[in-house]
């Protein structure tokens, strides 16, 4: 069971990457055939709880985190806007520092976020098995 919700994360978190950065070009009916299962999945977390599934708000709390990172896209692209607006204003006198700034919120808005996302639930799915293969 472990295995399927780590697979369902990283297939959650992957859809929300290509969503939101379109870096990967995917053909339509892999992203609606991915979509269809992790849909299935989740009416089967919701609707037939087992004792070998989290619980819900377990779930559901793993499942913030992942919609979390939507947030954070967000939030730091709007801080590179502001970033961007007031270098503007300073002009090209701290063009290494503006360049470095931008490159260090790309790369933790692109890349870092749903690493970081993905170890926590990761780290959380495996302590949740820890403790229910003890009992």
């Amino acid at each position: 069971m472990l295995i399927l919700y780590l697979l369902f994360f990283s297939g959650v978190n992957f859809l929300i990457y290509n969503l939101l950065t379109k870096d990967i070009k995917l053909n339509t009916r892999l992203i609606i055939c991915v979509a269809i299962l992790l849909i299935i999945f989740l009416s089967i977390q919701f609707f037939y709880l087992h004792r070998e599934f989290v619980s819900n708000t377990y779930f559901n709390g793993l499942m913030q985190l992942s919609l979390g990172i939507i947030i954070i896209h967000f939030v730091i692209k709007f801080i590179v806007s502001l970033i961007l607006r007031d270098f503007e204003k300073m002009g090209n006198n701290y063009s290494f520092i503006k360049d470095f700034l931008i490159n260090f919120f790309d790369f933790f808005r692109y890349k870092l976020v749903y690493v970081l996302v993905f170890i926590y639930q990761g780290y959380s799915l495996f302590s949740w098995y820890h403790e229910y293969s003890n009992q």
